[in-house]
């Protein structure tokens, strides 16, 4: 099991003042439950040196070590094939919730299920999030720049998890009070997986027209703008159609001339002659949020 290191930091920071200030922590019987059946219970005694250093023994109780067992998650790190089985954490019920959670989940993002890599990634974040909201919902919190920065970068795949939490049966179940910063979350792990190192690329046409050394200009400008994980072809020399879309298998169709005679079955912005700054902008949010 990874954590993140400043996370832990902080947390053994305030475990220790606390417990300086002679405060214990009781926690609720059915909680301890849960904890008990979960992996990281298992390793409690090695994470006594690690939450409670120079405190006195006498004071580090049952509830502390599962109260730090709690914490750990919170700083969990998730990594495909760092992922502990959900199976051990949750009873079949609460598992069973989750995955039909998502088979319904993608089916109105209308989105294929992630690869098999990223679907317990997905599940250890729910189950994490059922865990701590025990605890207390703030747990399910983000930093406000990191929400400003996904509602901005990806507005359509945001709202789509927003909505979708919103009416689920899940909402209620796993106490999500928080629903926008979760809805966050869960659009960072789609976006990761659908397009991250071992995901898909997404596929731009960049079809321009012009002049002399003004093509040769754009085409390095393009190269320049997009980033490895974005496939780009750069066509000058033929008249964009559905069939040439689906040959290529092109996601976003970019180009700079007047084009109506035929509808693209798939996305196309139109730029200025000289591509402005806005339609840089326009055309990475297409590349973020389709």
């Amino acid at each position: 099991m990874v954590t993140q290191h400043l996370s832990t930091l902080y947390w053994i920071m305030i475990t220790t003042k606390r417990l300086e200030q002679g405060h214990n922590l009781v926690l609720d019987e059915s909680l301890k439950k849960l904890v008990r059946k979960s992996p990281v219970h298992e390793i409690r005694h090695q994470l006594g040196p690690l939450y409670f250093p120079n405190i006195e023994e006498k004071y580090i109780t049952e509830d502390e070590i599962m109260y730090a067992c709690l914490l750990s998650l919170d700083s969990y790190v998730y990594e495909a094939g760092e992922v502990n089985a959900t199976a051990k954490l949750l009873d079949a019920e609460d598992l069973e919730i989750i995955n039909q959670f998502l088979v319904r989940a993608f089916a109105q993002l209308e989105r294929e299920l992630p690869e098999k890599e990223t679907i317990p990634l997905i599940e250890m974040y729910l189950r994490n999030v059922y865990f701590l909201s025990k605890l207390t919902p703030l747990f399910q919190k983000n930093n406000s720049e990191i929400n400003k920065l996904i509602k901005h970068r990806h507005p359509n795949l945001y709202t789509k998890w927003l909505q979708v939490l919103s009416d689920d049966p899940i909402r209620k179940r796993f106490s999500i009070e928080y629903v926008e910063d979760v809805a966050v979350n869960l659009a960072m792990f789609t976006y990761s997986s659908e397009y991250g190192e071992s995901g898909k690329k997404k596929h731009v046409l960049f079809a321009f027209d012009g002049k002399k050394a003004y093509l040769n200009y754009l085409n390095v400008l393009v190269n320049n703008f997009v980033n490895q994980n974005i496939k780009i072809t750069f066509l000058v020399n033929q008249h964009i159609t559905n069939k040439i879309v689906q040959e290529l298998a092109v996601d976003i169709v970019v180009y700079n001339y007047r084009e109506d005679s035929e509808a693209l079955h798939c996305s196309k912005y139109k730029t200025e002659r000289m591509p402005t700054e806005r339609d840089w902008q326009k055309i990475n949010s297409l590349i973020f949020d389709e």
